[in-house]
């Protein structure tokens, strides 16, 4: 298991698709506004709590909307 805690600036995104990911994946919204871009669907997390999650085969691209911080937990660890 692999967690990450993610500190964004406004307007801070990650436009390139990530893309043949093999891992689950939950995003946690801690503070902001983080929009999560997935596949098959996009979230707006805006609530402290909210949150987003995904299995592997989902590509995925994000972008900060507010000054966020964010929680990423994967599984299984490919360390």
């Amino acid at each position: 298991m692999e967690i990450k805690w993610g500190v964004h600036a406004r307007g801070e995104e990650r436009a390139a698709w990530q893309g043949e990911e093999f891992r689950t994946t939950v995003l946690l919204l801690v503070k902001g506004r983080f929009r999560i871009n997935l596949s098959v669907e996009s979230f707006l997390l805006e609530k402290e709590g909210d949150y987003a999650m995904w299995g592997p085969g989902v590509g995925h691209s994000w972008h900060a909307e507010e000054d966020s911080v964010v929680i990423t937990v994967r599984w299984p660890s490919i360390g």
